[in-house]
């Protein structure tokens, strides 16, 4: 039997990834770590209290790269400067 798209529940036509998610990826690979540090996190509390929402995946993608590009911005100099 086929099934019609719209009655299909296993679908997920009506499903969109967040769009903050989709910014805080971004803007970890352009290197705007603040950016999506603060997109990230709006992002993945956002997809996690909306049911036709996904992207919780890459809000915390960007959240990461974002954390981890701040950190490499502390660290690096602090480092350069005590091997002097």
């Amino acid at each position: 039997m086929i099934s019609d798209y719209k009655d299909d529940p296993d679908s997920c036509g009506d499903e969109r990834t967040n769009i903050a998610a989709m910014v805080s990826l971004f803007a970890a690979l352009v290197g705007l770590f603040p950016v999506a540090i603060v997109f990230g996190a709006i992002g993945y509390v956002e997809v996690g209290g909306r049911q036709h929402e996904r992207g919780s995946g890459i809000a915390l993608a960007g959240l990461i790269l974002g954390s981890l590009e701040l950190i490499a911005l502390i660290v690096v100099p602090l480092v350069l400067l005590l091997v002097r």
